[in-house]
């Protein structure tokens, strides 16, 4: 199964953007995500027990999948530090977290 890699990222608050991820299994192969799902989450903090922002991710099939970002989802957030995760889900509904790491939002200036 696919293990949880780091990775910490930025964006600006009001920001439009797609961030990419891979997905690999214990050998370094890409996972095939086809027909499979991905859930990504970010929380104030790793313990929270609130997501603050949710989005579902867009598998590409070849291990990769992504996050789209539109001004809308980070519009009402507070510039900081936050935590994330992506989980995915096969078709047996076997679920992993593939992703997890910091998120720093920055004030935007327009």
């Amino acid at each position: 199964m696919a293990a949880a890699v780091a990775q910490n990222f930025r964006l600006h608050i009001g920001e439009d953007v797609t961030v990419a991820f891979t997905v690999t299994d214990a050998d370094g192969a890409n996972v095939n995500l086809t027909g499979n799902s991905v859930a990504w989450a970010m929380r104030t903090h790793e313990l929270a027990t609130a997501d603050t922002l949710t989005i579902a991710g867009s598998s590409l099939g070849d291990g990769t999948f992504s996050i789209v970002f539109v001004d809308t989802n980070t519009d009402s957030l507070n510039p900081g530090v936050y935590y994330h995760e992506a989980k995915y889900t096969d078709g047996s509904l076997n679920e992993s977290v593939v992703v997890r790491g910091s998120v720093q939002l920055d004030p935007s200036v327009t």
